[in-house]
């Protein structure tokens, strides 16, 4: 199957209303990310085989539940 890997987020908080030297360190911190992106490790998520086709729920695992729907991302 095809398709792309998820990576974390890069999140820069109000960029259009912070201080320059802030808004430098955004950049910088892109520019770091982008030079080093092929080596990040892609999130963990869940597979479509993982859920209750009727119920869209993910199946327990060791007695424990999981998330609750497909929309949810899972934490190790």
């Amino acid at each position: 199957m095809c398709g792309f890997d998820v990576l974390s987020p890069q999140i820069s908080y109000g960029t259009k209303l912070v201080e320059e030297p802030t808004r430098q360190q955004y950049l910088k911190d892109w520019k770091c990310r982008l030079q080093n992106i092929f080596s990040e490790e892609p999130l963990s998520l869940p597979k479509l085989s993982d859920f209750d086709h009727k119920s869209l729920m993910l199946h327990e695992e060791n007695g424990k539940k999981r998330v609750s729907s497909i929309g949810h991302r899972i934490i190790p």
